[in-house]
Order: structure tokens, then sequence, then C-alpha cells
């Protein structure tokens, strides 16, 4: 900053300047950022001199400015794109042939084909830009309120920023299982680690440290920087923002991926079957040509005939029927405040056959209240209470846990009535060991009124209680009840300090039990309907929570899931992978497990082909949502058809439809030469008697087919059709059966069919219907034991996923090589809403969320 406050003045960054990832300013100070490598050689004091920041992070005002020359900490955007979506629509391998059959028509001088093909053609084009257009637009509008936010010092206080509002200098504080926001110069670490699989492939976290690089080290190593898009594995810190967007380290990989999303199944699917369709019509249009000309046809007939035959073997209206489907979903979900960013990914959600869910926040309501402090007999005791307050993360003094990054517990805690009476701010902390998931505790050092040192711990009951000596008896007992009451219980023991500056894990041992921090968490009351529908739909529910197991039973059993047994972390822990895929078949509860469990567990059921979903929105379930299929995180954590159709997800199988194809296709042919026989041996039918009378018994066989192959079942008598669908069909059966009848016939090459004509019709279609009901017997049981689809997803789908939490709403700034690299992505994540905490915003599957109620904080 100058002597007047004014900050140094930022020249245009150049394009160079951008793709080395840093500007330099007067006195070598960079507001626009500094390359993460270079930051781990620096010291942190030189680090923030050259952000020209302090401990104390940015003023709003200065952030302000920074953010108008640095652009938005972005890699991808999220505003709906005609020509974009246009794009998707044409490229259809169906599209393709119409286009090529109707140019060919033209260029033979069959004006009038080539109009009407064309007219299918924009038809169906258009049909799928409107729709999927409108649900983009739709997307744009709602994405504002999706959030992803993180705790930043702005004004010299915590604040939650937008993600994408970050700028360097900005100071960030990183919490367990938060993804990391930006590139960061880590400024303090205690315990922290980091998974960096998002970047590098490897599985196992990174230890981060604060110290500058020894000497000789490689500048590179990133032990003492937080990476945009990782995730904190343990531990926390703080950080102050060295490169936002293109230039995070992951953000240039983001770019370098391209705009294009990941393909997904459905759309794969679809693509491989427009490919089979066009190739099935360009071998018939072949041997059909060479049929006629061997029976020595003119050629110019000939090739408009075989164009004719490709034409009508094409499903010109798929892409269109494909999208106004994929449309009504999306409303649907819209109307239930759920945010569908790409239509072909409702998909993806309706392939779930396993869902994982936490307890806490997803089958309960998410809002904790303090019940009591209770002794080891179980008996009130006040004095628990204060050493719970103690044990937080909120600044004593202030007697409150903040309004940012709060821990829920820690914030049940401060609202309790007796909260204020206690004498909290009389203590001085003088350090703090957060809590972990391997130890499970939070321990604290502080200094009484009376200048005596304590140590505090608070955390899971059987971490603490392992960790006192001379626990009264009673304690078991009380913990029993409150567990078997469905209670959520943190134990609290005190220890003696030994003159440490700073609290050690060592420290925690031949504790002093002080008591119990009762919490309850009610069930919520739509969670048992919902669990009751999700059954019938075929979808195995599962329960993952680091709860107790008789907490976690007990709300399961209140919701009428039935258990098929539980597993605790520590039967996980002592399973092989084949061992405990075997045993999570048949277990319903896994209680006590951490995130690294949670998310082996959905692994585990991956590999075995499952379609796996996750439901969370917790700290300690980003690691299982970025390895689920499907990724479901909610702010609050809150077409007819036969019942065994949803009893498992439908998949695109191109093996089997070909044998569909080659199965019943056989049997429409004999059909169809059946009808020759009888319009040339019975009626002694000319060309146009002949072609009107194949035309009604071709469209009355075809259609009315529908109904067979829909389901199967017997149709209309153990399978209804829906009223839209019984509609439609009985609709074009008129329409085709009049139309020789009709003032148009003469132009379209028909004439008025003979009543004994319709007599035959019937009986070929009810002899039709019949074959193929006896047919289907044989098909589908053969088809019966077909193993499922495996699907497997890569580390391109993870990195474009992830890639989907640093987006935003206008046009990004630069090219290519300029400072965001032309990020024009699109949405990126087919489903998503907001992520309070560390909700995901990529890994394996898209995310599905509830748009954040207006008013309503992270």
């Amino acid at each position: 900053m100058n002597d007047d406050g004014r900050p140094f003045p930022v020249p245009a960054p150049t394009p160079a300047a951008h793709r080395a990832g840093t500007v330099s300013t007067a006195g070598g100070r960079s507001p626009v950022g500094l390359l993460a490598g270079e930051a781990a050689s620096l010291p942190a004091e030189r680090v923030l001199d050259r952000l020209d920041a302090t401990e104390a992070g940015l003023s709003s005002a200065e952030a302000g400015r920074r953010l108008a020359v640095c652009g938005p900490n972005a890699v991808r955007t999220h505003h709906a794109r005609a020509l974009r979506v246009l794009g998707r629509q044409l490229r259809n391998a169906v599209l393709i042939l119409l286009a090529v059959t109707a140019v060919i028509s033209f260029l033979l001088g069959n004006a009038a084909d080539a109009v009407i093909i064309g007219v299918i053609l924009a038809a169906g084009v258009g049909l799928g830009f409107a729709n999927e257009y409108r649900a983009e637009r739709a997307t744009q509008a709602l994405h504002s309120q999706v959030r992803h936010t993180v705790v930043a010092l702005r004004d010299g206080r915590p604040t939650e920023v937008d993600v994408t509002a970050l700028v360097p200098g900005d100071v960030v504080r990183l919490t367990l299982g938060s993804i990391v926001p930006a590139d960061l110069r880590l400024l303090s670490a205690t315990g922290l680690e980091c998974d960096e699989s998002v970047l590098t492939g490897e599985s196992l976290p990174v230890s981060k440290t604060v110290a500058p690089a020894p000497s000789g080290a490689d500048p590179a190593e990133p032990s003492r920087c937080a990476l945009m898009g990782t995730v904190v594995r343990a531990g926390n810190g703080t950080g102050v923002v060295v490169a936002t967007g293109g230039r995070a380290e992951f953000g240039r990989i983001a770019l370098g991926l391209g705009e294009r999303q990941p393909e997904t199944d459905f759309q794969a699917g679809l693509r491989h079957f427009s490919v089979l369709l066009l190739q099935v019509a360009m071998v018939l249009t072949f041997l059909i040509l060479v049929t006629n000309l061997v029976l020595r046809r003119p050629l110019v007939e000939s090739l408009l005939f075989s164009l004719a035959i490709a034409v009508g073997i094409t499903p010109q209206l798929l892409p269109a029927v494909v999208g106004t489907s994929l449309a009504a979903g999306s409303r649907q979900l819209a109307r239930r405040r759920v945010l569908v960013k790409r239509l072909v990914c409702i998909e993806d959600l309706g392939d779930l056959d396993v869902l994982v869910t936490d307890k806490t926040g997803t089958l309960t309501e998410g809002r904790i209240d303090f019940v009591a402090a209770l002794a080891p007999d179980g008996g009130e005791d006040d004095r628990v209470l204060l050493f719970g307050l103690l044990a937080t993360e909120a600044n004593l003094q202030a007697a409150g846990p903040g309004t940012a990054g709060g821990n829920p517990l820690d914030t049940a805690l401060w609202r309790a009535p007796g909260a204020a009476a206690q004498p909290a701010g009389s203590y001085r902390r003088l350090g703090l060991l957060p809590f972990d998931h391997d130890r499970r505790m939070t321990t604290a050092l502080l200094n009484g009124p009376d200048g005596t040192r304590t140590l505090v711990t608070k955390g899971a009951p059987e971490a603490v209680l392992s960790r006192c000596r001379n626990v009264p008896v009673e304690a078991a007992k009380t913990l029993r009840a409150r567990f078997a009451e469905g209670s959520r219980v943190v134990a609290v023991a005190t220890g003696v300090a030994s003159g440490q500056a700073a609290p050690a894990p060592s420290d925690e041992r031949d504790l002093t039990l002080a008591g119990f921090l009762v919490f309850l968490d009610r069930p919520k009351a739509a969670a048992a309907g919902s669990l009751r529908r999700l059954a019938e739909l075929g979808v195995t529910v599962k329960i993952a929570t680091g709860d107790n197991p008789l907490v976690a039973e007990k709300v399961c059993a209140g919701l009428g899931l039935v258990s098929g047994g539980t597993l605790t972390g520590g039967d996980i822990g002592e399973l092989d992978d084949d061992a405990l895929i075997a045993a999570a078949e048949n277990a319903t509860i896994f209680a006590r497990v951490s995130p690294e469990q949670k998310a082996r567990l959905i692994r585990l059921m991956r590999r075995r082909g499952r379609a796996v979903g996750f439901l969370g929105d917790g700290v300690n379930d980003a690691l299982a949502l970025h390895a689920a299929d499907v990724g479901i995180s909610v702010d609050s954590a809150t077409d007819h058809v036969d019942p065994e159709q949803l009893r498992a997800p439908s998949h695109w199988d191109i093996g089997f439809i070909r044998r569909f194809m080659l199965f019943f296709g056989p049997i429409s042919s004999l059909f169809d030469f059946l009808t020759f026989a009888i319009m040339l041996g019975f009626f002694h039918a000319g060309p146009d008697l002949f072609r009107s009378g194949w035309f009604v018994e071709s469209l009355a066989t075809q259609t009315l087919i529908i109904f067979a192959i829909r389901t199967r079942r017997v149709p209309f008598l153990r399978s209804r059709p829906s009223r839209p669908l019984l509609i439609a069909v009985l609709s074009v059966v008129t329409v085709g059966v009049l139309l020789p009848l009709s003032p148009l016939a003469p132009e379209l090459g028909f004439t008025a069919l003979p009543l004994a004509f319709f007599l035959a019709l019937a009986g070929m279609v009810v002899a039709y219907l019949v074959l193929i009901e006896f047919a289907k017997k044989t098909f589908f049981a053969e088809a019966g034991g077909r193993l499922p689809v495996i699907r497997r997803r890569g580390h391109l789908h993870r990195v474009q996923r992830r890639a989907s939490r640093f987006s935003h709403p206008g046009p990004l700034p630069g090219g290519p090589s300029g400072v965001h690299g032309g990020g024009h992505g699109g949405p990126g994540g087919p489903i998503a809403g907001p992520a309070p905490g560390p909700a995901p915003s990529g890994g394996a599957g898209p995310v599905v969320d509830r748009p954040e109620p207006p008013g309503q904080p992270q």
C-alpha cells in the first residue's frame, strides 16, 4: 500500500505474464499472485510482503479492487449458450443420416421427399434444442442460489466469502473435510494433511508444514502449500491465497482438459445406439440397391427406393423424444428444488441401486440441541458444560462460536440456556489441538483465573475413556442409557498441564473423566416415507455414520429401516477387501466409521459393478461423496411402467439391442411377406393398392407392437399402458387407416382399400401380437442371466467434476493462453447445488443438491 493508503498501481497483465502466473508491480509486490512453487520456496513473511497482504487478511474494498484486476476465482462458466446447445443436438448419427438422405433426394430431383425429410429433421433438432436450452436457462437462473463458500479474513474478522470471490492476499481458514479453494501458502498448520489425488492420482495424504523449504530441497515441493481442489484430510490451518482460477495448479489442469464435459453413460449408450442404427441403415440400403440393380431396375428409381427404406427404419424423432423425456424429468426435479445442470445426467441419478447415507442431518433434522451436562454417575453437573465450552474453537472472551465456520456441536453448546452464566471468559486459551478422525477428540490448553494451567479434552466417549484413569463404573451405565435413547454423547475429561507451550497428542493420557455432554438430533418426519419409497424402487439403503452403533440402530429402528446387521469401524479395519465387501453386502449399518472407511466401502461396492450414491452433508462425508458414482449433498440434509422395471436401473446395452433386433426382426419381416402374398395373390394389387396395403399393415403392426415390447408381462391384462401412450398409438393407427381414403391419397400414391383387406389386417395383427408374446418368453428367459454392466470412471472425470466448484456466471477473461484460459465449459457438474461446509463439487459422479433457501446461512 502507498503511504496514503491507496494500493499500488497494477499494470495490465500481459499474456506472457499470465502464463507465468505472476505479474510484478512496484517494489516487487504482486497483488495478482504468485506460482505455488515460488511461494513454497519463500518464507511466509516474504510471501505476504510480495502479495502486499498481512496475516489479518484484506479489507473488503481492497479485495474488490483485486477482484476487478484478477477476475473471479473460476475455471468454468455456467451461463446458457445457444450455439453450444445447438451443436450438441447436431452431433447425432441419426440426424446425419437424415440430412444426407435429404440432400441425395433433392439432387436426384425428388424435392418433395427432401422437403418432408427436412421438416422431420428440423422438428427433431428444434424440439431437442428448445428443451435443453430452456433447461440451461433455468439452471442459470437457479445457479444464483448455489453457493460454495469459504471462511476468509476480511476487515479483520472471519467472514464467509464465495469461493469465486477469493483474490491473492486473502487469508483463508482450512478445516477438516473442506476443499482447498485456491493455491495457498500456509501460515499456520496443526496436524494438517491434504488429499491431493485429484492432482497427482496418489491416494495417500500429504502432510503440510509452514516452515520454508530447507536448503537443497525441491522448490516445487508442495508441503508448504495447500493446492486448489484438494481436500483437507486431517487437522486445520490458515493460508494466504497466492494463485486463483487459471493461475492455480488445478486451474491449469482443468483448463487444459478443454471445455467439453466427460460423456455420461447415457450419452455413450445413445451414441452407440445411433451408430448401430446408421450401420443397419447403410447395410440394408446397399443390399436393396444391389438387389434392384441385379433385377435390372432403373438406377435412379432403385436408389430412391433404397433411401426410402433407410429413412423408414430410422427413428427420426428419437433425439427429440429423448430430450423431451429428460426435460420432463428436469422440471419434476425443479419443483422439488433440485437443480439439474445438464439434462442427460438425470439418467445417472436414475442408475442408483445402492444409496449409502450419513445419519446426522440426512435421516435426522440436522439441528443438534444440547440436552444435558452429566457427571459420570448420570447426575447433572454444570462444571462439565464449562469444560465443554472451554474445549471449543470459539473466542472465549467473545463468549460465542461466531457466525463463520462454526462446529454444530460447539454451536449447540453455546446456545445452551446455562452457557451464558459460565465463567468461560475468565479463562485464556494457550493452545488448541483440533479434532481429527484418528484421535476423535479436541484438546485445549487453558490458563485459569487463578493462574493454574489445565488440559481439557472432549470427544468420542470410547476415545476419551480409553485415555482416562480410574473411570467410575457408573459411567458405562450412563453411556448405555443415553445411547439407547438415541442421544449423541461427548465425553469430557481434564488433565494436568506440565509446562508445555501447546498441547500435543502425547498429552492426551492419564486424564480424569469429568462427565458427558448429551445432545439430541431428532429423526426427520419425512425420512421414514423416503426410506420406504427407496425400498419400493429397489434401491438398497445403508447407513454409514461416525456415531455410536446403538444410536444408529435406535434411529434406524425408529424410521422403520430393517437392519441386516451392524459393522463398526473396528470391524472394518480388521477385514481385507474381499471379506469386507462380502460382509457389506448384508450389513445395513456401519457405525463409528472414519471418512476413509466410508470412502473404502463405496469404492468396494462400485468395484462389484453397483451404481453407488452417497448422501451426506458433514465434513466427514467429503471423501465418500467424491468416491461415489453420484454424490448427493443437501443444504439442510433431507415415462407408466411395471414395478419390476423400477427394481433396478436400466442401462444402454447395445449387445442386448442387437440381439433383440435379430430375434424380433425376422418375425416382423414374416408378416411383411404375408402381406405381400395377400396383396398380390388374393387382391391382385397394382402399385397404388399394393403400396396402400403395405403402408397400413406396417403402420398398424409396428405401432401396436409397442404395447407388447414395452413390458415383459401380457399387455393390458397384466400391464396397462398410460393413457397418453394409449391415445397416441391408437391415434396414429387411425390416421394411417384413413389416409388412403382421404383427399391426400392421390398425392401420396395411395388408393382406397377394400373391406376384405381390413378383415385380413385384423387377423394378421392378432396373429402377430400373439406370436410376439410367445417370442418374448423365450427371449427374456435367455437374457435373464446376463451380468450387470460394470462402469468405470477415471481420473479425467473426477477432475472435471471438481472443476464445477469453481464456476462463475459470466464469461471469464482471456483466451486459452490468458489469465483464465477460456474456461467456458458450461456447467461443471451435471446436477448441483449448495455445498455447506465441505460438500462436494466433483468426485466420481454428479452432485445433487437443493438450492439454498433465501436468507438461510450455509
